[in-house]
């Protein structure tokens, strides 16, 4: 027998944090998404709240019989317009920004997942008056997931989201070794055009708290200026918002304070000319994006940082490194694994929320103009001082 308690306030859900950051820890592979205080912050910097979009706090714990955290589904009611006429109300994740949250859903492990989908759904319709459409995602593609889900009603299934990641052995030469001929060549002539023309690198890993805002200033100047490049794959400047980056600059923070945040960068002649950032959870690594000076574009100075990453791991035991989503080649080139996670979209079954599910998209199809404002919440360092208050101990034996 499973139970569903829905959250809806900050002082329920910084409650949560202990438990939630143990059930975390048993997750793997572990993404940053998953953690409380991705999710903390991206509510408190990236909700919305104006005329056309206001987010509503619905976060439903999982419990077995035992009163043990099975599931934490971070959820939120979006209700457009946010002010006056309530025209679609939407169930959906934490995480519904323009790609700075890589992966959002459901935090459960995967064998738990079909129970905890069935309880989640019995609380949803026993709430069903509140909304019209729900968007389920952080599913592990398995026949028992898909079933469970189907079972929701109506669902529209969207394209699995596939994630990539690396099994690390004890010995670089080792990985090196089982390489594909053409990533080995890649490797050589990244490194041998460097030296040939006279420049030499050195690795940086900024990691301290102290470090922190220089070299997150440092990644979102490079990160901007990979985005104006037009001579090779185009990569949006995901973090041209102040909110985002301050967002990301607040978790930054709170990793660093406990020794989780790995920044890679490659200095040349004093200049740092390529980054990424990574976060260090266990013996996991996780990459996330980066950025670099067009200028030394020709030295393929992004696959010079990933390698050194990568032989940097190795050699401090890291087990795993998530190469994140997205099936580009500078990924499939390290023959990577992968596992694949569902998303759908289930609409309510009455009359009047199909009428103005179908209104919505009709008026979505016109791009109106959307100007969001904060929600009137505390940000950045006062959420922080808040939450460590009273769970500064339980943090700090974060796995």
């Amino acid at each position: 027998m499973l139970t569903v308690e829905t959250v809806v306030d900050d002082a329920e859900l910084f409650r949560l944090v202990p438990e939630w950051t143990a059930l975390e820890a048993t997750i793997t592979p572990r993404m940053p998404f998953r953690t409380p205080w991705w999710n903390l912050l991206w509510w408190h910097h990236l909700g919305k709240s104006h005329a056309l979009v206001r987010d509503e706090m619905r976060v439903y714990a999982v419990r077995n019989a035992q009163r043990e955290l099975l599931a934490i589904a971070p959820m939120m009611i979006t209700r457009r317009p946010g002010a006056l006429m309530r025209l679609v109300r939407e169930l959906r994740f934490f995480g519904a920004d323009v790609n700075i949250t890589e992966q959002r859903g459901l935090v459960c492990r995967a064998e738990h997942q079909p129970g905890v989908i069935a309880a989640l759904r019995e609380a949803f319709n026993d709430s069903r008056a509140d909304w019209d459409v729900i968007h389920w995602a952080g599913i592990d593609d398995s026949p028992a997931a898909r079933e469970a889900i189907e079972q929701t009603g109506t669902v529209r299934w969207g394209p699995p989201i596939e994630d990539f990641f690396l099994p690390m052995p004890r010995q670089w030469d080792d990985f090196r070794a089982a390489l594909p001929r053409n990533t080995k060549e890649a490797l050589r002539k990244c490194y041998n055009s460097l030296k040939r023309d006279g420049h030499e690198f050195r690795l940086r890993v900024a990691s301290r708290p102290d470090q922190t805002p220089a070299a997150l200033d440092r990644f979102f100047e490079l990160h901007a200026e990979r985005a104006l490049r037009e001579d090779t794959v185009t990569h949006p400047n995901v973090f041209a918002e102040p909110a985002a980056r301050a967002f990301l600059l607040d978790f930054c923070q709170h990793l660093a304070q406990r020794d989780q945040l790995r920044v890679f960068q490659l200095e040349i002649g004093g200049e740092i000319v390529a980054t990424r950032v990574a976060f260090q959870m266990g013996n996991e690594l996780f990459l996330y994006y980066s950025g670099y000076l067009p200028d030394w574009g020709r030295y393929s100075v992004m696959t010079t940082v990933v390698a050194e990453a990568l032989r940097w791991s190795i050699e401090r035991g890291v087990r795993r490194v998530n190469l994140s989503t997205g099936s580009d080649p500078s990924k499939l080139r390290w023959r990577p694994d992968s596992r694949r996670c569902l998303q759908a979209l289930q609409a309510s079954e009455t009359w009047h929320s199909r009428l103005r599910f179908g209104v919505y998209r009709w008026l979505r199809d016109l791009n109106l103009p959307v100007s969001p404002t904060p929600l009137d919440r505390p940000t950045g360092p006062a959420v922080l001082q808040r939450v460590a208050g009273p769970y500064n101990e339980a943090a700090s034996r974060e796995p």
